[in-house]
């Protein structure tokens, strides 16, 4: 038997009932990452609803009470790909999917984005997931769209922390790009960075 299964907010709404859906999102939490659990909190119904995004919410099976233990939002985004950042070989596989710009310095290329990823800290990781456990789940999940629509591409975007972009290192993502938001650090006045990262998946 499975560990874990994965639901689309969308059936598990059709389902339960937006109210029922939004008792059991209440229980996330992410202290690591505020934005995590106020995207699932206040944002994954409404996004669901206009279909921007998909968001999957992932339970430990428990017989007697199963576990919210985690969640990620898919998306499609296009994205500029810096030539000078990227590998030929990586580049190669981009143009495949994408178009490269008139001045030879970038390459713009629509691909599916983890959007949002992040698993409930409300449990210790032994009830709950891990973030490699929850990322492989992603990537299946990515996957079995691309074997229904072509590409074997995919981005995300994340603060530009060292710890985080580690994580992400580790499960095959490489930085190409860094941006900033329109969001203003409080502390320091200055707008947020992010990198961009992304993954060839084989």
């Amino acid at each position: 038997m499975n560990k874990f299964t994965t639901t689309l907010l969308s059936s598990f709404l059709n389902k339960h009932g937006e109210d029922t859906v939004n008792t059991i999102l209440s229980g996330f939490v992410c202290p690591q990452n505020p934005d995590i659990e106020k995207f699932i909190k206040n944002k994954s119904i409404i996004f669901n609803k206009q279909k921007i995004s998909s968001t999957h919410l992932v339970f430990r099976n428990n017989a007697s009470n199963p576990i919210f233990a985690g969640y990620f939002t898919l998306a499609n985004k296009c994205t500029n790909v810096p030539i000078d950042n990227i590998s030929k070989t990586l580049k190669k596989v981009i143009l495949r999917f994408g178009i490269e710009d008139r001045q030879g310095e970038s390459i713009q290329i629509a691909l599916p984005l983890i959007a949002q990823f992040g698993r409930n800290f409300a449990y210790n990781r032994e009830e709950s997931i891990t973030g490699d456990e929850l990322m492989l789940m992603t990537i299946d999940k990515i996957r079995q769209a691309q074997e229904i629509l072509g590409g074997n591409l995919v981005f995300l975007e994340c603060e530009d922390n060292v710890k985080l972009t580690k994580f992400y290192e580790n499960n095959e993502f490489r930085i190409y790009n860094e941006i900033l938001s329109n969001e203003i650090e409080q502390d320091t006045g200055k707008r947020k960075k992010y990198v961009q990262m992304i993954r060839r998946l084989k």
